[in-house]
C-alpha cells in the first residue's frame, strides 16, 4: 500500500468538524497528525475529537516534520496570507474556497 499523506488542519472550526476532518478521516490514504487554531478550545475540542495533538502556535504545525500538507479551514480573509506561509515551509496546501479576497492575493 502507498504511504498515506500526513496532513494538518489548520482552522478548527465548524466546517473543519463536518466537512474537511470527517472526509478526512474516512479516507484510506491520508492521515490526520495535527491541528492548529488560534483559539485554544477549538484546537483541543478538534484534537481530541480526532484523537490527534493540537497547537495554538502556526509555527508548530508548519515546523512539524510529520506534516506533508496542510488544509486551510479558516475566515476567508486568512486564506492568502496562511496558503502562502504553508507554501514556504514546503507544505502542501489544500484550501477552502475562496483561496484569496482579492485577485492580487490570489496570485501571490
Amino acid at each position: 500500500m502507498a504511504k498515506a499523506l500526513k496532513v494538518g488542519m489548520i482552522g478548527c472550526g465548524e466546517i473543519a468538524y463536518k466537512a474537511s476532518g470527517e472526509a478526512i478521516e474516512r479516507a484510506e490514504n491520508v492521515d490526520m497528525v495535527m491541528a492548529m487554531d488560534v483559539v485554544p478550545d477549538a484546537a483541543a475540542s478538534f484534537g481530541e475529537r480526532f484523537g490527534i495533538p493540537h497547537t495554538t502556535d502556526i509555527g508548530d504545525l508548519l515546523g512539524n516534520e510529520e506534516v506533508d500538507a496542510v488544509v486551510i479551514s479558516t475566515p476567508h480573509y486568512l486564506h492568502e496570507p496562511l496558503t502562502v506561509q504553508a507554501a514556504e515551509a514546503g507544505k502542501h496546501v489544500m484550501c477552502e474556497k475562496p483561496i484569496a479576497c482579492t485577485l492580487e492575493q490570489a496570485d501571490r
